[in-house]
């Protein structure tokens, strides 16, 4: 006759008995387990008083490979444990690799020739280049007194953007960028983009996005034969966009959907013929378009002095203004831009900065680019409109 063993098992990050890991992996989320280990003393097995000893045989292998599945799927296996000795094989569950539901057993005996069914089911929550889940019996079975049964195989993300990040560095205003990303799908052939949106309200008109569509034939398709389709998914951003950084994020939909939302962060660093010199008077990060001035007591302001230097064919007769719609936060910073100097083909706009402390507190501080304050130049530049100049400070009782 045949009993079920069922055995369910939930993978959960966490959840694991043992020591859990979570691990970041290019081709997703990986999560390792370590088992739980086992009682110093063992639950005790009987053994048959005529010497006869049962003999534990699997019949359909005890280690299963299910190949991949996705994210969010549930999975199971069946095992058929034989006793193919000549007395009765007895079985007690120990443990298993995570939390379980156990249904129908916690020990059993087997008759010669009889057989039992034990069944896991798991659910994919996480993303596994290496999953595997265990379940231990112990038996009277003296060649092998522990027995286990092992489910493993890979948890795929089954529509994956490479890379999943865009960081260009420094990138000239005049000409803009032109960069890209696949989006890889390895179950549908029909992999389609059907929508994209920059998830912040910022100015997006100088920005673009095209789609193309990768054929078999793609050394990239070559190279992983796994892929069933590809879409490659190019952002152009025209020139004129701001000196100082860029940072944003685009979200990707696609058919058929995905279970977690595409979100491509993309940052660089908006680099021209115009700079800021603060003449070393405070500190200054080029790479953020940055001036540091720290903490200042709520009733008092701080004025510094900077200066905007242009080089280049734009020199003569390029003019500057300061955007009144463009500092943030509003009322707390002043700017005025101060009347031309030249110095041979080199222009400087000597530009003062005042901190205005009201006796209210504000922090902007960072780290992020919305976490700072700012104001924002304007040029007649058509290469060059826009400045955007980073302040981080503090107004503090």
């Amino acid at each position: 006759m045949r009993d079920v063993i069922l055995v369910t098992i939930a993978l959960a990050i966490g959840a694991a008995l043992g020591t859990g890991q979570y691990l970041s992996a290019t081709s997703g989320e990986r999560n390792v387990f370590q088992v739980t280990k086992l009682q110093e003393k063992l639950p005790q097995v009987e053994t048959t008083p005529d010497g006869k000893q049962g003999r534990v045989e699997v019949v359909n292998d005890s280690l299963h490979d299910f190949g991949s599945m996705d994210k969010g799927e549930e999975g199971s296996h069946t095992f058929l444990i034989r006793n193919a000795g000549d007395g009765d094989l007895q079985l007690k569950l120990l443990d298993t690799s995570c939390k379980c539901t156990l249904a129908k057993f916690d020990h059993a005996v087997l008759k010669p020739g009889e057989e039992k069914e034990v069944t896991l089911e798991w659910k994919t929550v996480d993303y596994s280049e290496t999953f595997s889940q265990n379940a231990r019996i112990q038996t009277n079975d003296p060649t092998k007194r522990q027995l286990e049964l092992r489910v493993i195989g890979r948890v795929v993300v089954p529509i994956r953007p490479i890379p999943e990040a865009i960081a260009m560095g420094n990138f000239q205003v005049a000409d803009g960028f032109d960069v890209a990303f696949d989006i890889h799908s390895y179950r549908s052939p029909d992999l389609k983009v059907t929508g994209w949106r920059w998830v912040d309200s910022e100015d997006d008109s100088l920005l673009s996005v095209e789609l193309q569509t990768i054929g078999a034939d793609d050394p990239i398709r070559v190279a992983d034969p796994t892929i069933a389709s590809l879409e490659r998914v190019r952002i152009l951003g025209r020139p004129g966009l701001p000196i100082g950084p860029f940072r944003r994020v685009l979200e990707v939909t696609t058919d058929p959907p995905t279970i977690d939302p595409i979100l491509i962060p993309v940052s660089g660093s908006g680099v021209g013929a115009y700079t800021i010199d603060t003449l070393r008077r405070v500190p200054f990060d080029p790479s953020r378009n940055m001036i540091e001035l720290g903490a200042i007591p709520s009733r008092q302001d701080k004025t510094v002095e900077i200066s905007l230097v242009v080089r280049g064919e734009m020199a003569d007769s390029v003019t500057v203004d300061v955007d009144p719609e463009g500092y943030e936060p509003a009322g707390f910073i002043e700017v005025k831009v101060k009347p031309k100097q030249r110095f041979g083909a080199i222009a400087s706009f000597p530009i003062e900065v005042r901190i205005v402390g009201n006796g209210s507190t504000v922090s902007r501080l960072g780290p992020t680019p919305d976490l700072l304050g700012k104001f924002t130049l304007r040029t007649d530049d058509p290469t060059t409109p826009k400045i955007e100049v980073y302040i981080k400070f503090a107004l503090v009782q």
